[in-house]
């Protein structure tokens, strides 16, 4: 019998027959398991992912906040109805000592000894100023070797300087565990994921003007 590229007839009519037939159904539902199995390894990941993203991008915007209100200090940036500003700061308030710390405050403090309503900024979903447990009021926001600032009654807050540029920090002088006369050298804000507080990022606000990220 004739043969056509080592095919005989009869084998290429049954091959063409069998490539027309498509798929089974039997090869359907091992190709969904497949994919389906795919899904389930995949999908986890790629939502840990972006989990772990945005605590990233809620410790980037918290050093860019910071580095805004630096700037406008360093600027001379002036309050809104064109008064000069003495300062330009950043405040961490809450409360309640169960609520998280999921916003902060950027604003100017005016030369005339006014404060006029500062712009509230949100972190990302999920993401939050690390709490401690013990007490449960205070917060991962530490002041040199004053551990936990409690802001539920006065608050933390980073101030800048117009004319000096220099950087101080304000807390409830309340605080256990806070020397009465320790050095604020620098500020440490942790922030952490709601749902694994474990994973934890850090800015820090040096003394000398250094906004840096961990």
């Amino acid at each position: 019998m004739p043969k056509v590229n080592g095919f005989t007839l009869i084998s290429l009519l049954l091959l063409r027959k069998r490539s027309c037939k498509g798929f089974t159904l039997m090869e359907l539902l091992v190709a969904v398991a497949i994919m389906a199995g795919l899904v389930t390894l995949v999908l986890p990941q790629l939502t840990k992912y972006a989990t772990y993203g945005s605590l990233q991008d809620g410790m980037e915007q918290l050093q860019s906040s910071l580095r805004a209100a630096q700037n406008n200090a360093s600027s001379s940036t002036k309050c809104s109805d064109g008064i000069s500003a003495s300062s330009w700061y950043l405040s961490f308030i809450y409360d309640t000592p169960s609520s998280s710390v999921k916003s902060y405050q950027i604003g100017p403090k005016c030369s005339d000894g006014t404060t006029p309503t500062p712009t509230t900024y949100n972190l990302p979903t999920g993401v939050s100023i690390k709490n401690k447990t013990s007490p449960p009021a205070h917060t991962g926001i530490e002041v040199s070797a004053c551990h936990g600032i409690d802001l539920t009654n006065f608050g933390a807050e980073v101030f800048f300087g117009t004319i000096t540029n220099l950087v101080t920090f304000q807390f409830d002088s309340t605080n256990s565990g806070c020397p009465a006369f320790q050095p604020q050298n620098r500020m440490v804000i942790t922030l952490q994921l709601d749902g694994d507080p474990a994973q934890t990022r850090e800015v820090t606000i040096e003394k000398g003007g250094a906004i840096y990220t961990n």
